[in-house]
């Protein structure tokens, strides 16, 4: 189902004028916090360096005492002694249950059927300086693990999303081993969970609920033709079976979180080898550093452009003139926004690494030291020929010179 709801407002030339000096606050709010997002990003730590300094130990036999304390690793079997399951109170002739097995953790997907609301806007400058906006709100429903509140939508009536009467959760055995090694499951970092498919012999729904051909369990009266609030779940799990990997402190069989002296933590579940762990590990650094560099130069970009917006709106009178204005200062600040960003991040590297630090004030002092030298060498008076005296000329030479 869609249909569609639709606003058109115009703002004068003044109330624009007035807007977007009052945007400047934010853009140099923005433009400078960017600097300082930047600044914090590269200090981020690849945790994939400090795993690679764990010591391999055998899952099969207890390690050297004088490991007691370090940062080890160890590859075995993943498995545990306990059991976890799901059970689901959701108003009906009796509650749905996940059967209890042998997983390390399960997590419940909660998705509803709901309202999602879309928006899109279409400006139109005119001369004079006024500008005309027409926005258009698009409703459809569909699946959604996260349904918007109604009340925040710009047409709520008919378009009502009931509050999801299933939460999503994850329940974790609070014990697991790898090989002998012992470990809390509920501290240390989960690998990825797996989906399960679900089947009559590993849930249980009552009267009201149902399970799909696709692997959900239902709550509702038809799943091929839905109705807003209904519900389906699916689960995914962390299977205690297969080999893993984990990194973390040693203390006689058990492994805990492991603290270097910057207060670094590592305690990671992985179910691969060591190598794979570590890839993994450099691989979620990589992701996230890159993904703050992105956004510090959006907000940095962003910033620059409400700041100036001024001057792009003050022509507003003719319309062209302001399209014109408003590409050209995109421009500008994008160029600026990247090159400022670059120098930050070149920066920031070196002040979070004291290796490159000490090395970029040695090169510097090494590149002032020799312009300073050859500014005192270049400064020093040349002895030319007119300058010098030729010892022992003959008399006659000089009174021919008179004469």
């Amino acid at each position: 189902m869609t249909d569609f709801f639709r606003t058109t407002t115009t703002t004068s030339y003044g109330q624009r004028i007035g807007k977007s000096f009052k945007g400047i606050i934010l853009g140099i709010i923005l433009f400078f916090g960017s600097f300082v997002l930047l600044y914090w990003n590269e200090g981020q730590v690849d945790y994939s360096l400090i795993a690679k300094t764990a010591t391999d130990v055998t899952s099969t036999t207890p390690a050297d005492a004088s490991l007691t304390g370090k940062l080890i690793d160890t590859t075995g079997e993943l498995s545990t002694d306990k059991t976890v399951g799901d059970q689901i109170d959701a108003n009906l002739n009796g509650k749905i249950a996940f059967n209890a097995g042998s997983y390390i953790a399960v997590k419940r997907n909660v998705e509803q059927f709901a309202w999602n609301e879309h928006s899109s806007t279409t400006t139109t400058s005119n001369t004079g300086g006024n500008e005309t906006k027409e926005t258009t709100y698009t409703y459809n429903t569909d699946w959604t693990a996260h349904p918007d509140a109604s009340d925040n939508f710009r047409q709520p009536a008919g378009h009502t999303n009931p509050e999801l009467a299933v939460q999503p959760t994850t329940k974790t055995v609070d014990s697991a081993k790898v090989g002998i090694y012992q470990f809390d499951p509920t501290s240390v970092q989960l690998p990825d969970f797996t989906p399960l498919n679900l089947t009559a012999q590993n849930v249980t729904v009552p009267v009201g609920a149902s399970l799909t051909n696709d692997s959900y369990i239902y709550i509702g009266k038809d799943y091929k033709n839905p109705v807003v609030g209904d519900i389906r779940i699916k689960y995914s799990i962390i299977s205690a079976s297969g080999s893993a990997t984990i990194f973390g402190k040693l203390n006689g069989t058990t492994i805990s979180s492991y603290a270097d002296d910057k207060n670094n933590e590592l305690f990671f579940l992985y179910k691969g080898t060591k190598e794979e762990a570590i890839t993994s590990l450099h691989k979620e650094y990589s992701v996230t550093i890159w993904a703050f560099r992105f956004l510090g130069f959006i907000l940095m970009w962003a910033g620059l452009g409400m700041a100036l917006a001024p001057l792009s709106v003050l022509t507003g009178f003719i319309p062209m003139l302001e399209s014109v204005s408003g590409f050209l200062i995109n421009i500008a600040t994008f160029i600026i926004a990247l090159i400022l960003t670059a120098i930050t991040i070149v920066i920031s590297m070196i002040f979070h690494n004291i290796v490159a630090l000490v090395a970029a004030i040695i090169i510097a002092g090494a590149i002032i030291g020799f312009v300073i030298s050859s500014r005192k060498k270049g400064s020093g008076k040349p002895t030319g020929p007119s300058d010098s005296v030729t010892p022992n000329e003959p008399p006659s030479a000089t009174l021919s010179s008179k004469q």
